[in-house]
C-alpha cells in the first residue's frame, strides 16, 4: 500500500485507454509498484458512440467525468485518497474519437520519452486532477495510438532496443516495429484481432466458431498449427470457408475450430516475416504469447527471436509513464 502522506508526491495514475479498454493503475513512481487497478471495457468507442450525438464539449466534459469516477472507484478500492495525483494517458483518448484529438509525432521517433507528442490539461470542475495527455505515431498512411507508449516502456526493460530488432505487438491491430539504436524507425500494422473478431461475430463462421471454456489442449495446437502452414502456403481468402467445413461435417468442434481460424490469421500476419534479417522481439502476454511463439516456432522463426516474458508487458505501459512524466513535468508546475 502507498503511504498516504506522501501519495501526491510519489505517485502518478496510469491510465491506457483504449479503443476497447480503460485500464486505470495508482504507480508508485520510484519504483515502478501498482498499488491498485481498474479495467473495464469503456474504451474510447464506448465513451463515444454513447456521446456522438452530444456537441464536442459535451463529449469531452463525459470523457473527464467518467476518469474522475474511475480514479474515485480506484480510491476506494485501496482505501486511499488519489485525489491531486496526476494522470497519464495513453493510447486512443488523443484521438479523433477521444478526449482531446492531438497530432503524431513523426519518424525517426526517440524511444527516450522526450520525442512525445502531449500536452496537459490542467484541474478544474469536471477532474480533480492534472493530466498528461500523449498522442501516438505517424508514418505514411499507418499510425499507432498506445504502442510507442509500450515501447519507450519497454526500451529499459528489453536488452536489444540498442540493436536492429523487430518488435511484435499483438492485438487487436498488431504492430511490427522496427526499433534501431533506441529508436522507433519504422512500423506496419496487421488487423489481426480485428478481423477475427469482425469473422467470429458478424460472418458465415459465426455458426462454426465458439470461444472455449477451458485451455488450449495438445490437439487444439496441432489444429492451430495447421492453420499456420496453411496461412504460410496459400492465400488465407482461399482456407477461411474451411473453418465452416469442419463445422459441417463435424470433424471438429466449434471451440477447436476457434484455433484452427487463429492460426490462419496470425499466420498469415507472420508469414510477412519470412526471411526476415534482424531479430525478433515477441511482445505480448496471456494466450497470445503461447500463440504467437507456437506460430514462430511452426515458421522456423525463433532461433532469432527474444520472447519479453509476461511481467515485463505488464510493466511495460506503467515504465512509459513514469519516463514521460518524468520528463514532461519539467516543464510544467502542478496544482
Amino acid at each position: 500500500m502507498v503511504r498516504a502522506q506522501n501519495i501526491k508526491e510519489d505517485c502518478l495514475l496510469s491510465c491506457d485507454w483504449g479503443t476497447s479498454s480503460f485500464r486505470l493503475r495508482l504507480v508508485d513512481i520510484r519504483n515502478g509498484k501498482i498499488a491498485g487497478i481498474i479495467s473495464t471495457r469503456h474504451g474510447v468507442s464506448f465513451i463515444n458512440e454513447k456521446h456522438k450525438q452530444c456537441t464536442a464539449s459535451d463529449r469531452y466534459a463525459a470523457y473527464l467525468t467518467y476518469l474522475q469516477r474511475s480514479i474515485d472507484r480506484l480510491s476506494v478500492k485501496i482505501r486511499n485518497n488519489c485525489t491531486g495525483v496526476p494522470v497519464v494517458i495513453s493510447g486512443m483518448a488523443s484521438s479523433s474519437i477521444g478526449l482531446k484529438e492531438l497530432p503524431y509525432a513523426h519518424l525517426p521517433f526517440s524511444l527516450s520519452g522526450s520525442g512525445i507528442t502531449s500536452t496537459w490539461i490542467k484541474s478544474g470542475k469536471k477532474i480533480r486532477h492534472d493530466i498528461l495527455l500523449i498522442s501516438g505515431v505517424k508514418i505514411g498512411n499507418d499510425v499507432m495510438r498506445g504502442e510507442e507508449t509500450q515501447l519507450i516502456g519497454l526500451t529499459d526493460l528489453v536488452p536489444y532496443s540498442h540493436r536492429k530488432r523487430i518488435f511484435i505487438l499483438p492485438g487487436t491491430h498488431s504492430k511490427h516495429v522496427i526499433v534501431y539504436k533506441n529508436s522507433l524507425r519504422h512500423f506496419s500494422t496487421f488487423l489481426t484481432g480485428e478481423v477475427f473478431a469482425i469473422l467470429r461475430r458478424y460472418s458465415v463462421l459465426r455458426f462454426s466458431v465458439e470461444e472455449p471454456q477451458s485451455e488450449i489442449t495438445n490437439a487444439q495446437r496441432q489444429l492451430f498449427l495447421r492453420g499456420v502452414l496453411k496461412s504460410r502456403h496459400t492465400d488465407v481468402l482461399q482456407n477461411l470457408f474451411q473453418v465452416r467445413q469442419y463445422d459441417l461435417t463435424r470433424e471438429f468442434s466449434k471451440a477447436d475450430n476457434y484455433y484452427f481460424l487463429s492460426g490462419l490469421l496470425i499466420g498469415a500476419e507472420l508469414k510477412t516475416l519470412a526471411g526476415a534479417k534482424h531479430g525478433i522481439v515477441l511482445c505480448c502476454e496471456g494466450l497470445m504469447h503461447d500463440l504467437y511463439r507456437s506460430a514462430l516456432e511452426c515458421l522456423d522463426l525463433m532461433q532469432h527471436t527474444y520472447l519479453v516474458p509476461s511481467h515485463v508487458m505488464t510493466s511495460a505501459v506503467v515504465q512509459g509513464h513514469i519516463k514521460i512524466f518524468k520528463k514532461s513535468r519539467i516543464n510544467f508546475s502542478c496544482g
